[in-house]
């Protein structure tokens, strides 16, 4: 009986090295690396390699784990943070990557047409481009003037630019994240640009970094709300339920210069965007239209 249904004590996989409880053994974080450590050994992703490798690579070294373990924040979710996941394993489709294609070159134009080697549309170009960089720009500037990030250097800084907007680290080191607003709200604008930038291609349509910027700040507003009406919602729970309920506090510190301070009169889902916020979506609403 006892090897048909272990003990819920003193239990572990064949690759784990501590003994535990048979619940905190078998979860879905444990069971994946269970089946796929025999396949996999000590590879580590591709893209650790050739981020630094390929013609058109970043000159600064990365802390892999710390990037891996700042995946997903309380401000993103798996779905709107999907093409920065691809963007940073080097999956998405850019055209330097198709050797069918007509052309190698950005769908952008944004070269001169006399210049006798237009550039590459490379992974790094979704970042360089010039045309997308005053989306980025904008996207920047958000963060400092609504989020609190200290200031990231232009696109002349070019290893303090990468760093922020593709890997969420901040210019000085290698191993210091952005805070979790900032880095959510870059993840919803990578979903956001990546989008405008294949219409161009698939529907025809001419890329607005204007329109791309306030989208991206409608997506953030979405979750921003989002996550304001689940932690109104955890709160009612804790004071009326004997039940374990996690602890919004957390969601307290990511909503910091996100909301303003709500009226107890009013509805308890109502949740007003602070100053700031409200007044860069008018802006970029007067700017997109």
């Amino acid at each position: 009986m006892a090897g048909a249904f272990p003990p819920h004590v003193g239990f572990k996989l064949s690759t784990q090295k501590k003994y535990t409880t048979f619940t905190r053994a078998t979860t879905i974080k444990k069971i994946t690396t269970h089946l796929t450590i025999p396949h996999i050994g000590n590879a580590r992703p591709s893209c650790e390699y050739n981020w630094p490798m390929t013609t058109h690579n970043i000159n600064f070294d990365i802390y892999w784990p710390r990037i891996w373990r700042s995946i997903g924040t309380i401000l993103s979710d798996p779905t709107e943070e999907r093409i920065w996941r691809l963007y940073l394993h080097r999956g998405v489709y850019v055209r330097n990557r198709d050797n069918l294609a007509p052309t190698q070159v950005c769908r952008l134009n944004c070269f001169h047409p006399a210049n006798p080697s237009p550039p590459e549309e490379s992974m790094l170009h979704l970042v360089d481009c010039p045309i997308i960089n005053i989306f980025w720009n904008k996207c920047l500037t958000f963060t400092y003037t609504v989020l609190g990030t200290p200031p990231i250097p232009p696109r002349a800084h070019r290893n303090a630019y990468h760093k922020a907007i593709i890997f969420g680290l901040t210019p000085a080191t290698i191993t210091t994240l952005l805070n979790t607003q900032t880095r959510a709200f870059l993840r919803h604008a990578w979903g956001v640009v990546y989008r405008h930038f294949t219409q161009v291609d698939t529907d025809l349509t001419t890329f607005n970094p204007h329109v791309a910027f306030l989208h991206t700040l409608l997506s953030f507003r979405a979750a921003t709300l989002r996550l304001a009406i689940t932690t109104a919602q955890d709160r009612h729970k804790i004071r009326y339920s004997t039940l374990p309920i996690s602890d919004p506090t957390k969601a307290d510190e990511a909503l910091t210069n996100l909301l303003a301070p709500r009226d107890p009169n009013t509805d308890p889902l109502s949740h007003p965007l602070s100053l700031p916020f409200q007044t860069a979506l008018t802006q970029a609403e007067a700017e997109a239209y």
